[in-house]
């Protein structure tokens, strides 16, 4: 059975599996079923670009349908492969938008003259959640600069105090951050464990029926790590919203519209893009109800409670689709801000960044369709090493 698998993987065979029908206990049957199906020849296959007969690319590959063994469809099929191997990914993505965001976040303080003591030491030193913690110090670290932290900080007295969206950045990052780190533990357990029942004891030769396919710690964690993201999403949205209103972003141009004289008057700059944000943001905050709340009883009250998992964990790939592109808008809006302020070169580790992006989006000036420029952003957040030094 494992050589077959891992023929399918090797000759890049990939099972049509439907995303919908599981609730996760007994684990996912019916997506667990089509694998099933698809190394036995029956049902169909992605193979070399195309959706075909598993049969067909079977023989295309010079592969024998398999023919199983007792037990082992049911031990394919009773356990939490489908929602934990999402987790899997999501895991990992989830990782890099939180990198993201603390760039986003940093290269915002400097756009808006923000205040470096917001992430102090001896505040985080007073309440030191871990995630906390982490996302000031990298903040501070990216706003390291030759000159004095105050030379680029806004005088005036009203600006003593940054907005909760950007001075609270440790505090909701940290969320995540910490989050993430149970999770990925629970998810590790989860990935390295039997989830088949009955079990068999190797040490009594005892045959014991239980719940492992049960996949409640995987819809608990991925519906909390949905909430996290989600709230990343608002609170790089709110950045947005302060940094494209000429009534509160310290000087710079409504909308970020890099023009002047009468040709301000006939482009919005980022108008369109804070409108996109806040539309993406309000539907991963949509997507945050728990999805194990919505346990039902099935198979004739066999199965009469349920974990939800599968729909857990595909409701946080979708709100990690669109976070990544609330966070990419979020990035390009920072880049245009601090482009117009100027003075990001005195902040090497933020020009570094800077210089990055601009590589990736040029500058905008007249109005142009922004959607390739987004969807280059997140594909240097989600598949790329531009955010990584944050590490270092």
């Amino acid at each position: 059975l494992l050589e077959i698998m891992a023929a399918f993987l090797n000759h890049d065979i990939t099972p049509v599996v439907p995303s919908e029908g599981s609730v996760g206990a007994s684990g996912d049957l019916t997506p667990m079923s089509y694998v099933v199906a698809a190394l036995m020849g029956e049902r169909e296959v992605f193979y070399e670009g195309k959706q075909i007969p598993a049969e067909m690319a079977l023989e295309k590959a010079g592969l024998s349908p398999y023919l199983f063994k007792p037990k082992e469809p049911l031990a394919i099929m009773n356990g939490t492969a489908i929602m934990t191997g999402i987790a899997t990914i999501l895991v990992e993505r989830a990782q890099r938008i939180l990198n993201a965001v603390i760039y986003a976040t940093a290269l915002s303080i400097h756009a808006l003259m923000g205040n470096a003591h917001h992430y102090h030491p001896a505040i985080s030193k007073a309440k030191p959640h871990p995630g906390q913690i982490f996302v000031a110090d990298v903040i501070l670290q990216l706003l390291t600069s030759r000159e004095e932290p105050s030379a680029f900080e806004s005088k005036a007295l009203e600006t003593l105090q940054d907005p909760y969206s950007i001075r609270c950045t440790p505090q909701v990052a940290g969320v995540l951050y910490d989050t993430l780190r149970w999770v990925h533990e629970w998810v590790e357990i989860e990935a390295n464990s039997s989830n088949d029942n009955p079990i068999f004891d190797p040490e009594t030769n005892q045959v014991i029926m239980g719940g492992n396919f049960y996949g409640g710690h995987i819809a608990s964690a991925m519906d909390s790590m949905k909430a996290a993201l989600a709230s990343i999403a608002d609170m790089s949205d709110r950045q947005i919203a302060v940094m494209v209103d000429s009534n509160v972003n310290r000087g710079l141009p409504a909308d970020l519209v890099q023009l002047s004289g009468d040709e301000r008057l006939f482009n919005h700059g980022f108008k369109a893009m804070s409108i996109a944000s806040s539309a993406l943001a309000a539907e991963a905050l949509k997507l945050t109800m728990p999805a194990a709340s919505f346990s039902r009883s099935t198979e004739s009250h066999n199965q009469d409670k349920v974990s939800m998992g599968t729909i857990a964990a595909r409701d946080a790939a979708r709100i990690c689709c669109l976070v990544e592109r609330v966070v990419a808008i979020h990035l390009l809006s920072a880049v245009q801000a601090c482009e117009i302020r100027g003075g990001i070169s005195a902040r090497p580790k933020l020009d570094r960044i800077f210089q990055r992006i601009r590589e990736i989006a040029p500058s905008l000036y007249e109005d142009r369709p922004m959607d390739k420029d987004i969807e280059a952003v997140v594909r240097a957040i989600s598949g790329s090493d531009l955010f990584e030094a944050i590490h270092e």
